[in-house]
């Protein structure tokens, strides 16, 4: 018979109920609606795609592109309030799974944004959404 296992946190409970508010204090923030109802006054919007773009297609997985597979990747970002993006999840996919590293190793290297700003015109940070086609010329 084995033993059961017993887990004592001690202090890291409330630390860690602590962290978990904070983190879904901080989740509710980044979400906020449009601005009339308190929101962010102007959202997440992009800068220069068409090289980071090209930045990301350059680095194609050499062994999917020998082995000629494609795939898209869904990801959201964290973008901070300086514009850049300081978290990648990925929140679907199509395709083999080393796109999904790809795909948020290339937009955080890359990636450049005007931050979104509150009602008062000041930066913050909030949420971009996007789609990754890594695809094979023809």
């Amino acid at each position: 018979m084995i033993d059961p296992l017993t887990l004592e946190l001690d202090d890291m409970l409330p630390m860690g109920n602590k962290l978990f508010d904070c983190a879904a204090s901080l989740s509710q923030r980044l979400s906020r609606g449009p601005p009339e109802e308190g929101g962010l006054e102007k959202g997440v919007t992009t800068l220069d795609v068409a090289s980071w773009a090209k930045k990301i297609q350059e680095n194609y997985p050499a062994h999917l592109l020998r082995a000629e597979q494609q795939g898209t990747v869904a990801v959201r970002l964290t973008v901070n309030k300086e514009g850049r993006a300081s978290f990648c999840e990925v929140t679907g996919y199509s395709g083999p799974v080393s796109f999904n590293e790809t795909a948020c190793l290339q937009l955080l290297r890359h990636a450049r944004f005007n931050p979104a700003t509150d009602a008062a015109g000041n930066p913050v940070a909030s949420f971009y959404s996007t789609r990754i086609t890594f695809r094979l010329n023809p």
